[in-house]
């Protein structure tokens, strides 16, 4: 619960208001914290501030009530405030934690903008109750995006399953074609220190946003083949981001799913749900809280690279050529690495690199699947 007292709602005295504001309460993202609250527009919209110094803002009525107009938010709950203070009188609210460890920076001017946004809607649009006002406050700029912490995947990870879903389909299709149960693909579908695997055929996913094949590489090591690993090759995609396309990491699923097996559709969310470890992944089932991510769009065809083809930046890429480095006993391949670079990453450049044959890329496919 929290007390309230009454604050200015001119941008200037709102962030006088919002600097002069102590932080106070436990700060826990709990009710009944005991922080103190300020009604910006009274009995619509307040700010308060925990101990842990973070700002929440107020809105009138309950989860329940505005939860049609709310996008899913892991920042968002029920809570009360005493109205006024000190009467013994609560309003129940639905308050959304600006949590700057993991919102962007400089929560008092995010606070300023959804506040002023607020009061033009409310004063200039007529809006005058909270569900209509959420909506406003929505279109046609997101200004709740600014405050809402939704459990999506960073747009990176988003591209990297677009991708790897693109070659999961490609290698179902080739189940059929074979006469093998789609279980075969997904289990290809590692998702460990390679994207796909089988027998020591290794291939990497690579889904550029760029309208060309320029590939971001994460370590030195990342196109080096290790312990086992026979062969390596490159899978490289486009994911686009695309607001003409209207198909976002949802969609792409479905498109995955429509081709599945309904038998393995429990496989594959689980996969997905387990993308960046157990429980750190894409569920389908919050699939509306992506819908304010992008779309993303196949800018070029998908080709397999052999690695043996592109000269890619590897360990072995510092070692001396020279004959008497390379003959020497005891000269060890990859070990020329400037001892003080902890970590290279670089851009990968196949525009005009080869990519396999036609043949040869139903070989990959095979090899991944039986």
């Amino acid at each position: 619960m929290t007390t309230t007292s009454s604050g200015g709602s001119s941008a200037n005295s709102l962030f006088r208001t919002l600097l002069s504001m102590k932080p106070t309460g436990k700060g826990s993202g709990i009710s009944a914290t005991g922080a103190a609250a300020v009604w910006i527009i009274p009995n619509i919209m307040a700010i308060g501030r925990h101990g842990s110094d973070r700002y929440d803002i107020h809105f009138t009525g309950t989860l329940a009530t505005n939860s049609a107009a709310l996008p899913g938010g892991s920042n968002i709950i029920d809570d009360s405030i005493e109205t006024p203070s000190g009467s013994g009188k609560w309003t129940q609210t639905t308050r959304i934690s600006l949590d700057d460890s993991t919102l962007p920076n400089n929560p008092e001017a995010m606070a300023i903008s959804v506040v002023a946004e607020a009061a033009i809607n409310l004063f200039k649009s007529g809006h005058v109750n909270i569900p209509d006002l959420l909506t406003a406050l929505q279109s046609p700029n997101d200004f709740l995006g600014l405050i809402i912490r939704r459990n999506v995947l960073s747009i990176n990870d988003q591209k990297g399953i677009v991708g790897e879903l693109r070659l999961l389909r490609e290698l179902i299709v080739r189940c059929d074609k074979l006469g093998i149960r789609h279980l075969h693909a997904l289990n290809a579908w590692t998702m460990g220190n390679r994207d796909f695997s089988k027998s020591g055929l290794c291939v990497e996913v690579k889904a550029t946003g760029r309208l060309e094949r320029i590939h971001p590489i994460s370590n030195i090591n990342q196109l080096f083949l290790g312990p086992g690993e026979k062969s390596l090759y490159i899978y490289s995609t486009s994911a686009q981001i695309d607001y003409s396309h209207n198909k976002r990491l949802p969609d792409h699923v479905d498109d995955t799913l429509a081709i599945l097996s309904g038998a393995y559709h429990s496989t594959l969310t689980t996969k997905l749900e387990n993308y960046r470890g157990v429980g750190i992944g894409y569920d389908h089932g919050d699939r509306h809280e992506y819908n304010l991510e992008p779309p993303f769009n196949l800018a070029f065809n998908s080709e397999f690279y052999d690695i043996k083809t592109i000269d890619p930046l590897t360990p072995l890429s510092f070692d001396c050529k020279k004959s008497h480095c390379t003959g020497s006993s005891t000269f060890i391949p990859g070990s020329n690495i400037p001892a003080n670079a902890t970590r290279i990453k670089y851009e990968l450049d196949i525009v005009a690199s080869p990519a396999v044959p036609a043949t040869m890329r139903d070989k990959i496919l095979d090899s991944l699947l039986i």
